[in-house]
């Protein structure tokens, strides 16, 4: 592993070990969703495209001016 990527060389293929970083039973909130955002570590820019969607889904948030701890509408 380097720079929080895992590179398989036998199957040729890289992946990015993300703990549990959202839990599937918890109503999902400003506060999380920007915890589970910043836990994504990404120093070459592989995620880029969705983290940059992720965060463009806050700045709506903001927007909208959702509290932090209010359960987000799905």
């Amino acid at each position: 592993m380097a720079l929080g990527i895992v590179w398989d060389s036998k199957e040729d293929i890289i992946t990015f070990p993300v703990a549990s970083v959202a839990k599937p039973d918890q109503q999902m909130t400003k506060r999380g969703m920007l915890s589970v955002v910043m836990k994504i570590f990404d120093p070459l820019g592989y995620l880029s495209p969705f983290l940059v969607k992720a965060k463009r889904m806050l700045q709506t948030l903001w927007r909208k001016g959702i509290d932090w701890d209010t359960p987000l509408p799905q």
